[in-house]
């Protein structure tokens, strides 16, 4: 099994992160190729390697399998077209252009990487990047009127912490609250909205700006942070500067690698989507934070930010990404010191657990009863999430028809679990265990089954809207999207269980006690578990294209890890038949499907994609015929010969080389008739693969299965005395005489028996080929 093309480009994009584990300058996330059977070798200790590591950072998942689950960022995405306005708060007068001072001591900006000046908001080069964000993140802010959530912020009940929910070493804390929902009235929920955003931007001249990891963005006197963004206020000038017309302000810091990521001119739209909606997500969170800062009254804002309901720690940027992303978003790679691409995202689907207790409001305790959970769950997340959420139709038409619940629909079974061994209660101290994967039973699904439930109930109705209309539309596509893609991940999974079935197979025949019965037993077994990882492939095929026609998009990383089986299992099965000595299977219409699936997959005219084993063929097929048409027949021989004898050779290759071979000898009288009974299975071959074939493949199969036909009755397969003396003389070996032109060039239109012995067409019993197509001839059978 090799890897997939592009490593060293993994390792530049993604950096060398396994320092040297498995050679230089390798990133050891690159996927591995899809698992296809082997006969008599064992898995190779390197790659088993490569993905015990992969599973050690990514949370007991592989690249491979994350790709399989769509949630690698190796396929372009539909560009966005999101036509909102930006909100006023985050319009570019309200982000960074000078330090802030005297609220804040730092007194210098950032310069850009490139060269080309600071970061500043009102450089052409940043607002180009900011920009698209800001207008994310503005369609998010305006959303959040419809969450109860919000609306317990600004309105519900604040309860002081009851004591019995301190620690003793806490129960000196005082004006510890926490805010609890209500019943939830959505009207009127707007204009507080807009009310709070404003006072935000007006009265404490909320500013949006840049922080790097290296330093506080607040001022030399203050610890950096290792942060994504954080919100602050200029407490410190408030209490100690002597200046008497001073007012109260609130600042956001972004941290810029994230933002330098997107100045990279390697990116494609999922890596460069996925960036945009997790510093979308990062303002947002930090926006929140600054609503609790202005709710906390304008005479206190350093007040530590209230706990939710029964949430055992405070911090009010994680409670609400909890509670609109049923779940806190992680990235699969992260870190500051050596900013790359995160590669994708996980969701943890709890909040708080222990490990979230080093991101609370340090001026708020952990409370007990409940305390934060023990335990946590791992799901990544489809890629296809982050190109839905920049389109217009997501949030004019499903947010609207459903709600925040929308978010929820790319919801995956596929997860891993970790436990925390609290180590020191009170100080948040824990010991991690190893990730275990599992798979998720209904409880997930329920949150993914509500979308769905409220897009059928839609469906169901009589009388439907415009809008209600386009919502329909819009989310039956993701929901037939997220179905397609399950299926798809069942389908690899039942492939890979019949690989492994395979493997076990093989490996038990090699160590047993070996009679024929036995053998028999040990080749039927493994050719029912062939023809099931052969179904599986099948399915898989027929479900990205089906998703490609959803999703209006091209999986080519997906393409190319089934075309890398698909030539795997083609070896596999021609091992296969040389290995059955008793000759008990027949494998013929298993290569023929496997060569049906490669057509689905492959394009042959599409230039993108002419590379591989596959382009090579037909590089060698051309290169034959050329061979042929100037009459250089050793050539033409060889080069036949040579794709004859690699075992990852397609059937269409098999066929046009044989019938190449077949033009090359066609006047040798030896074993004549065996070659012209040959290329009868042959064109038949053929004419079933032109039957199932991709219109793009079609001329291609047609044309050979023509000129098969026509060399056959030019060459009057009589081969009489009389055929061979008209024919110029009895060619008694295959490099004798000459071919004097090509193929395409050289076929005889006179279809009528040339041996003399019959007068019309169709008396010879050869002058027909008698194509059936109730009957498909395996490639064994003219081996």
């Amino acid at each position: 099994m090799a890897m997939v093309p592009g490593l060293k480009s993994w390792a530049v994009k993604y950096g060398a992160l396994a320092n040297g584990r498995f050679g230089s300058n390798k990133s050891g996330f690159t996927p591995i190729d899809y698992v296809f059977p082997t006969l008599g070798s064992t898995p190779d200790p390197n790659v088993m390697a490569i993905e015990n590591f992969q599973r050690e950072n990514l949370f007991a998942f592989t690249s491979r399998e994350l790709g399989q689950l769509d949630c690698l960022p190796t396929r372009e995405l539909m560009p966005g077209n999101l036509q909102n306005d930006i909100m006023p708060l985050l319009q570019l007068e309200n982000w960074e252009t000078a330090p802030a001072q005297p609220d804040f001591t730092r007194d210098h900006l950032y310069p850009l990487q490139n060269g080309k000046g600071m970061w500043s908001a009102d450089n052409d080069e940043v607002w180009s990047v900011v920009e698209p964000i800001v207008k994310l993140a503005s369609r998010m802010l305006m959303s959040v009127h419809v969450m109860p959530w919000f609306d317990a912020l600004l309105n519900g009940e604040r309860r002081p912490i009851p004591d019995h929910r301190l620690h003793p070493a806490d129960k000196k804390e005082e004006d510890l609250q926490s805010f609890h929902v209500r019943g939830f009235v959505q009207a009127g929920l707007g204009q507080q909205r807009d009310y709070v955003f404003k006072i935000l931007r007006t009265k404490f001249r909320l500013k949006y700006g840049f922080m790097i990891v290296s330093e506080s963005p607040e001022g030399p006197e203050k610890d950096p942070e290792d942060a994504l963004g954080i919100t602050v206020t200029n407490a410190d000038y408030m209490q100690h500067d002597p200046e008497s017309k001073k007012s109260w302000r609130i600042c956001v810091f972004i941290n810029l690698f994230q933002l330098e990521l997107l100045m990279r001119d390697d990116l494609n739209t999922a890596e460069r989507m996925t960036i945009q909606w997790a510093v979308a997500d990062t303002i947002v969170h930090e926006t929140m934070h600054a609503v609790a800062a202005f709710l906390a009254t304008e005479n206190k804002l350093d007040f530590g930010e209230p706990y939710f309901e029964d949430d055992a720690l405070a911090e009010v940027g994680f409670s609400f990404e909890s509670i609109i992303n049923s779940g806190i978003p992680q990235e699969f790679l992260y870190d500051s010191a050596a900013p790359n691409p995160p590669l994708g995202h996980f969701l943890r689907r709890y909040w708080p657990t222990y490990y979230d207790v080093f991101a609370r409001d340090l001026d708020n305790p952990i409370l007990t009863a409940p305390d934060p959970h023990t335990h946590n769950e791992y799901f990544p997340i489809p890629i296809s999430f982050y190109g839905d959420i920049q389109q217009e139709g997501f949030w004019s038409v499903l947010v609207r028809q459903f709600g925040n619940n929308v978010f929820h629909y790319r919801a995956l079974k596929e997860g891993s679990r970790v436990n925390y061994t609290v180590t020191h209660i009170a100080q948040g101290k824990y010991k991690i265990s190893d990730p275990v994967r599992f798979t998720e039973g209904d409880p997930l699904k329920i949150v993914n089954g509500q979308f769905k439930y409220s897009v059928k109930g839609l469906r169901a109705a009589i009388n439907l809207t415009p809008e209600e209309r386009d919502a329909l539309k819009f989310g039956q596509r993701l929901v037939t999207s997220s179905e397609l893609q399950e299926t798809f991940w069942t389908d690899a999974v039942e492939q890979q269980a019949s690989i492994q079935n395979i493997t076990h197979l093989t490996a038990s025949a090699s160590q047993a006690v070996s009679t024929p019965d036995h053998v028999r037993q040990v080749y039927l077994a493994i050719f029912n578990s062939t023809q099931q990882a052969i179904t599986s492939h099948e399915r898989m095929i027929a479900g990205i294209m089906s998703q490609e026609a959803t999703n209006d998009a091209i999986f080519l990383d997906r393409r190319k890890s089934l075309l890398a089986w698909n030539k795997g299992t083609r070896s596999f099965i021609r091992q296969l038949i040389r290995a059955d000595a008793q000759n008990s299977l027949s494998l013929g219409a298993e290569e023929l499907r496997m060569e049906q699936c490669r057509m689905a997959l492959w394009n042959p005219n599409d230039e993108n994609t002419r590379s591989g084993n596959d382009w090579l063929e037909i590089t060698i097929l051309q290169n034959a015929r050329q061979a042929l048409r100037d009459n250089h027949l050793d050539q033409c021989k060889h080069l036949c010969t040579h794709l004859l004898g690699e075992d990852w050779r397609s059937v269409f290759a098999e066929c046009a080389a044989r019938t190449i071979l077949f033009a090359v000898s066609k006047d040798v009288r030896e074993g004549w008739a065996d070659r012209f009974m040959d290329l009868q299975k042959i064109t038949s071959i053929l004419e079933s693969l032109r039957a199932g074939a991709p219109a793009y493949w079609k001329n291609e199969v047609v044309a050979f299965a023509h000129r098969g036909s026509e060399v056959a009755y030019d060459a009057r397969p009589c081969y009489s005395d009389a055929y061979f003396s008209r024919a110029g003389g009895d060619r008694k070996s295959e490099s004798a005489g000459g071919y004097e032109s090509g193929l395409a060039d050289s076929i005889s239109t006179n279809k009528s028996c040339r041996c003399g012995e019959n007068g019309r067409i169709g008396v010879c019993q050869y002058s027909s080929l008698g194509v059936s197509r109730k009957r498909r001839f395996g490639l064994s059978e003219m081996e």
